[in-house]
């Protein structure tokens, strides 16, 4: 018989409350004054992992995920600054092996992240009789999927599964989400790396550490620019 799913939910009032609950290695700082709200809902299952966050402040948001899982950011509200790289055309973002990341997230920020083992990733290909693509495991970080049908089912399908409307977190929509990842990562075209570091995105490095610094005192344009 098929496990019911672990479900937690809860509400952070402190960035490092937060950032100790998760087994993701993190390093977010909060950009805005004023005490901060955050809403997580974390739906497990014994190899796949469903994360949906939500934060009413801008957020600076470096981390690790974890080495031994396949992890895919979905962003649904808000916006980011991923890399130094605008991302209104993304549809998912990659935090695959031993790759980082260094993001600044808007106030009303809402994503989902999917995260898989992958020895029972590449376990479910075979018993699907798919090949798993090479691109699926670059280790660069900044890797970004832009919309196209695959990734419109697998938003869909973890949307639904989030709200718990009509779609059930088990083995059968465990199958489709591993499904629209592999399919998603079968057309090298629909993925592109910013990962490098332009002199824009080091400006916004240096410009994001001194609001950091003084986030508590009065800061002018010309000080930060």
């Amino acid at each position: 018989m098929d496990s019911p799913p672990l479900v937690i939910e809860a509400r952070f009032g402190d960035m490092g409350a937060f950032s100790e609950s998760s087994e993701w290695d993190l390093d977010f700082r909060q950009l805005d004054q004023g005490p901060i709200c955050i809403d997580l809902k974390v739906m497990s299952r014994p190899y796949l992992r469903l994360m949906n966050v939500k934060m009413d402040k801008r957020i600076h948001q470096r981390g690790v995920a974890p080495s031994d899982q396949l992890s895919f950011g979905f962003p649904i509200g808000g916006s980011l600054d991923w890399h130094g790289s605008d991302t209104s055309h993304a549809a998912m973002m990659s935090f695959n092996r031993q790759s980082g990341f260094d993001t600044v997230s808007t106030q009303g920020f809402e994503a989902t992240t999917l995260s898989v083992s992958a020895t029972f990733m590449e376990s479910m290909a075979s018993d699907l009789g798919l090949s798993i693509p090479d691109n699926i495991y670059l280790s660069q970080s900044g890797g970004v999927f832009k919309h196209s049908h695959a990734t419109h089912s697998a938003r869909d399908l973890l949307d639904r599964i989030i709200a718990k409307e009509t779609v059930l977190f088990d083995r059968e929509s465990e199958t489709e989400l591993i499904t629209a990842l592999l399919n998603i990562h079968m057309d090298p075209s629909d993925y592109s790396d910013i990962s490098t570091m332009p002199v824009r995105s080091r400006t916004l490095s240096r410009a994001i550490d001194y609001i950091e610094d003084n986030r508590f005192d009065a800061i002018s344009v010309v000080e930060v620019c």
